[in-house]
């Protein structure tokens, strides 16, 4: 089966890129989880081969605290690997209660079980939302 590589960006509500790399997907037509899990699964292990005590992922790991001023960055309140699983199973969780959104080549996608065509220079942008203060 032939790999393409995709782009993945994280953005702010106005646009702005926070963090981007780029990751290979295998099929040639995936759905929304799955497209989550390998994101997921790509910056966990990014970050246990690392040793760093600082998490930058799409979710907050159990047992950290957020870096303020730092969206998507997190800090380990002891060093020890993360479980790719249970940061996936947190990942769905936040994207089910609109704790983010997906735009992929720039159409909102809002269920997990919708398929998505992988083609060379797909744009995957993931969308934190933000709760705001006494709102």
């Amino acid at each position: 089966m032939e790999e393409t590589e995709i782009t993945i960006r994280d953005e702010s509500m106005t646009g702005t890129i926070r963090n981007q790399f780029v990751m290979k997907v295998q099929n040639e037509n995936v759905k929304v989880k799955d497209l989550i899990k390998s994101r997921v699964f790509h910056e966990v292990d990014v970050f246990n081969r690392s040793k760093s005590e600082f998490f930058q992922g799409l979710v907050q790991p159990l047992d950290s605290d957020s870096v303020e001023g730092k969206l998507n960055h997190y800090k380990m309140r002891e060093p020890k690997l993360i479980d790719a699983e249970k940061q996936y199973y947190l990942a769905l969780s936040a994207f089910q209660k609109n704790g983010f959104f997906m735009l992929i080549d720039n159409e909102q996608y809002s269920d997990l079980e919708e398929e998505v065509k992988i083609h060379k220079n797909l744009s995957i942008s993931f969308v934190r939302l933000i709760a705001l203060v006494g709102g």
